[in-house]
């Protein structure tokens, strides 16, 4: 990648927030090539994320980057799993794993989704 492409971090410069426009219009706010919402996350348990950790947004909405929206995984598989098993919830309601959240037919705890 080259400068003046809109996904280029120059490693150089400190403190550079880039703003990544998605193909929705969303706005994605990346500060030092680290997305916001690892920041929003880093920034709430005071330590700064290990590379393996993913966070998951429980609204699947990718865009509400608020605190309670967050959750963190210790390692991709464990995110993947999460998302597999609400995937195989949804197939067997027949209906989408965003429609299952947004309706509220399954809710999150401790790193899960259950059926209500």
């Amino acid at each position: 990648r080259k400068y003046g492409d809109p996904l280029y971090v120059d490693k150089r410069r400190k403190n550079v927030i880039d703003r990544i426009i998605a193909s929705g219009g969303e706005r994605r706010i990346r500060k030092n090539g680290k997305s916001e919402y690892r920041l929003i996350i880093e920034n709430h348990i005071g330590r700064k994320l290990e590379e393996r950790e993913v966070v998951h947004h429980i609204d699947l909405n990718p865009y509400n980057n608020e605190i309670s929206n967050l959750y963190v995984y210790k390692s991709k598989s464990e995110h993947t799993k999460v998302h597999c098993e609400l995937r195989r919830i949804a197939k067997e309601a027949k209906s989408t794993d965003k429609e299952l959240v947004r309706n509220g037919i399954v809710y999150f705890k401790n790193g899960k989704y259950i059926l209500c």
